[in-house]
């Protein structure tokens, strides 16, 4: 029976011990960390579709982001496409499909976790229920 590590624990034990065998090996494994946490990184990003026109998931993005306490500067607007909120660790897109389609992308923190994807939910289904 073996110990539970977090992938990141892991990653941090192979370095270790890799450190003693010379610059290729450390360079191979360094490089590896690099991609590991690139990938980790894009797959941190949830989306949602909305039957709903761009100013109105805009607007509904917007309020839910004031309400989950994260401040938007007043009268932050779209462009004719797409609006893009950044506050802090939160990157929040939302592009227009089609006239009456939109889709909202959402990104907290840096990597993939269960917290992220907690808030990322919420605030996906906050903006669902805000929209008429």
């Amino acid at each position: 029976m073996g110990v539970a590590m977090s992938p990141h624990k892991r990653l941090l034990l192979l370095l270790l011990l890799m450190a003693p065998l010379g610059g290729c090996i450390a360079a191979v494994a360094v490089g590896a960390a690099a991609v590991y946490g690139g990938t980790k990184y894009d797959s941190n990003e949830m989306s949602q579709e909305y039957r709903a026109n761009l100013d109105e998931t805009w607007h509904a993005t917007v309020a839910e982001l004031g309400e989950m306490g994260y401040p938007v500067q007043q009268g932050t607007k779209p462009g004719p496409n797409e609006g893009k909120v950044e506050i802090s660790d939160v990157v929040v897109r939302v592009e227009k499909l089609a006239d009456e389609r939109t889709q909202v992308r959402v990104r907290f923190g840096t990597f993939d976790t269960e917290d992220h994807r907690r808030k990322g939910r919420l605030l996906l289904q906050g903006i669902a229920n805000r929209i008429p």
